[in-house]
């Protein structure tokens, strides 16, 4: 996987090739690792606006010029 060269097997007579990512691989790496870590650090970012922006009184981040 990982960038090891294997041989190419031969089983029953049908070459098989090396393991690789495929597609769904990805999307499946994409959407059950991504999106939790996208989500979480979404509901962070909100959480330390209002606790800046409320709770200090102070700007925090792009949000300074709204």
């Amino acid at each position: 996987m990982f960038r090891r060269k294997k041989h190419i097997q031969t089983v029953m007579g049908h070459k098989i090739d090396r393991p690789r990512m495929t597609r769904w691989g990805i999307l499946y790496i994409l959407l059950y690792a991504g999106m939790p870590s996208f989500v979480f650090l979404l509901l962070l970012d909100i959480l330390f606006y209002f606790i800046f922006r409320y709770g200090f009184g102070s700007c925090y981040g792009i949000f300074c010029y709204f």
